[in-house]
């Protein structure tokens, strides 16, 4: 047999199984970094919406300025961490729309995914949007749980100390009809000029809530934080440094 037949014949299995190896490997690489932890790119995409993190107090209305159907609610939102994943949840009492939900960054920069379940039911319906040109977090959907509306408009007004919710039904011809409204004032709000605040050292909002690490305090949004931050202070710190120095 000449020389270059056998270097051909033993390269054929060679290249085969180093065709395999590469694949294994390329495989690999893929779900090591489809399965890397992405909590902090959901912190960063979730970031225009860190003043929602609150108590809130609200009054709800059926058609606004009249007194007749209102009602009184409370609202709290704050951060949920889990190893590798973060959101906003938010629980309010007494609604007469949604009693809890989450909501997430969405695939997208700018999108996100709101999972609100019904008061009064485990009825869950999924909101999908992002801000319009007004700086409105407007999330609609196709599939409306019964009694649900179809579209719901979040906005942040008096600097961050009002938060207005605006739910609205779809009709069959595809126009959107006002269902009610809720008008929160966030708890401790100051209406005059906002002081500078304490900033949380996990979201990086506004810090209410101390927390005590190697004798040195911090603070921290929300009870979520303060969670997270009591499970893993030094990854928080080290976080928190790094982004104080890129703002530097």
């Amino acid at each position: 047999m000449k020389l270059t037949n056998l270097v051909s014949t033993w390269n054929a299995p060679l290249k085969r199984v180093c065709f395999s190896v590469f694949l294994g490997v390329s495989f690999a690489t893929a779900g090591d970094h489809q399965d890397a932890p992405t909590r902090q790119v959901d912190q960063r995409g979730l970031t225009p919406l860190r003043d929602f993190v609150g108590e809130w107090r609200g009054v709800g209305q059926v058609r606004r300025g009249s007194t007749q159907g209102a009602w009184i609610e409370r609202s709290s939102w704050s951060w949920k961490f889990t190893p590798q994943r973060a959101a906003l949840r938010f629980t309010s009492k007494q609604s007469r729309v949604f009693q809890r939900g989450e909501l997430r960054s969405g695939a997208k920069p700018g999108l996100f995914t709101l999972d609100a379940t019904a008061s009064g039911s485990e009825l869950t319906t999924r909101y999908q949007g992002g801000f319009d040109k007004q700086h409105r977090l407007v999330m609609t959907t196709k599939a409306a749980a019964k009694n649900m509306p179809s579209r719901v408009t979040l906005r942040l007004v008096a600097k961050a100390n009002r938060l207005v919710v605006f739910y609205e039904r779809q009709t069959s011809s595809g126009r959107f009809l006002r269902m009610s409204e809720v008008g929160y004032t966030r708890r401790g709000s100051d209406f005059g000029k906002r002081a500078n605040f304490v900033e949380c050292i996990v979201s990086g909002g506004k810090g209410t809530i101390p927390v005590v690490f190697e004798g040195k305090t911090y603070y921290v949004c929300c009870g979520g934080c303060r969670d997270y931050f009591r499970d893993n202070p030094e990854e928080v710190l080290r976080e928190y440094h790094q982004r104080k120095a890129k703002k530097e």
